[in-house]
């Protein structure tokens, strides 16, 4: 939505998101602060608290927002098996969140600590804000499948922690920065790839089902334009 279009308030918060991805762009989490932030737009430490509170509920809202724009991405395609549609939303969340220094950066720093990190939202709140409970009913549903919803839920919430054990060890290591653009993609590609079909084959559909839609999903991901959903 264009700014002009919006309240004021909205305008405000849109402002300094805005100024908050610049922020992380170019210093990081770590070095990230409320006063860097207001200060590209001229405003005063306290509007930040006023709409945000903080720079980590700042942090839930970048998640949140880029999450939503890759769902809303894939709704607008005719994507007729939602095992498909998962795969390829799981490989634009990785591939997209990996796609330039910064964004790497950003992840691996937020990543480190837990108060920020997407699997501590998730686990705090006890839901997955960019999956709705009955998407994975209509994954078993269409592959013919019975099992346990809550047990499916709870193997995607221990993965999500094991990506951000991930994301610890890179960054500890400092392997981020010396990855390649190419070994980055590669390794996101694969981390989708080994998660969600470990998931759903111990659920108990088939690997030739499984390959499939994921190489439909290779496909619909490569028509979609890198800028439209990006982190930061």
């Amino acid at each position: 939505m264009e700014l002009k279009k919006m309240k004021k308030g909205q305008q405000t918060k849109e402002l300094l998101l805005e100024a908050a991805k610049a922020e992380f762009r170019e210093v990081g989490y770590f070095n990230a602060s409320v006063n860097g932030i207001t200060k590209r737009i001229g405003a005063q430490p306290s509007l930040l608290s006023y709409h945000f509170k903080n720079i980590n509920n700042i942090i839930q809202v970048i998640n949140r927002d880029f999450h939503a724009r890759i769902w809303e991405e894939l709704q607008s395609r005719d994507i007729k098996d939602p095992l498909t549609f998962l795969f390829a939303y799981d490989i634009l969340i990785n591939t997209a969140t990996h796609s330039t220094p910064e964004s790497r950066r950003f992840k691996c720093e937020s990543s480190a600590s837990n108060k920020v990190s997407m699997y501590a939202i998730f686990s705090s709140s006890n839901t997955m804000p960019e999956i709705d409970d009955s998407f994975y009913d209509e994954i078993l549903e269409k592959h013919n499948i019975t099992f346990p919803r809550s047990m499916i839920y709870n193997l995607r919430l221990q993965e999500s922690a094991g990506r951000r054990e991930l994301f610890i060890h890179y960054y500890e290591k400092d392997t981020y920065k010396k990855l390649s653009e190419d070994e980055w993609y590669r390794l996101s590609v694969t981390i989708s790839y080994c998660t969600v079909t470990t998931l759903f084959r111990f659920a108990g559909i088939a690997n030739a089902v499984i390959d499939k839609c994921f190489y439909e999903a290779f496909d619909i991901i490569l028509d979609i334009d890198p800028e439209k959903v990006r982190l930061l």
